[in-house]
């Protein structure tokens, strides 16, 4: 998500604030460019402003809640794709897959807690 701040005034500025702290900043803002480049592309609106918080403006679209369901949004977005390159799409969503199928097989402090002397 990009945010514009204090649009028309003379301290107007930019902010890119949907990646965390613990993603590549590489691929962020390459996916961040993508999406802009994407948008001119298409000759996109922008919305108008929110009032309050945009993540609380029924208006927006709301940003995968999982990495699995950001993967299966970018496996479905063919001009996102495009856009970065299939063979690097691939690549990102095949090591993902592995790591989320490493993620659901691996058995936590808290199961092993909580079920060991049940089962």
């Amino acid at each position: 998500m990009v945010r514009m701040k204090d649009v028309g005034e003379e301290n107007c500025h930019i902010e890119m604030r949907a990646a965390s702290g613990l993603a590549n900043p590489y691929l962020a803002a390459a996916g961040v460019l993508a999406a802009g480049l994407l948008g001119l592309n298409e000759k996109g609106e922008l919305p108008t402003p929110s009032k309050g918080p945009s993540e609380d403006d029924p208006k927006h679209q709301k940003l995968a809640g999982s990495l699995e369901d950001a993967l299966i949004a970018l496996k479905k977005d063919k001009a996102m794709q495009e856009m970065l390159g299939a063979d690097f799409v691939k690549l990102f969503v095949t090591v993902k897959e592995a790591e989320l199928a490493r993620f659901r097989s691996h058995v936590t402090d808290w199961e092993r807690d909580e079920y060991l002397e049940l089962y």
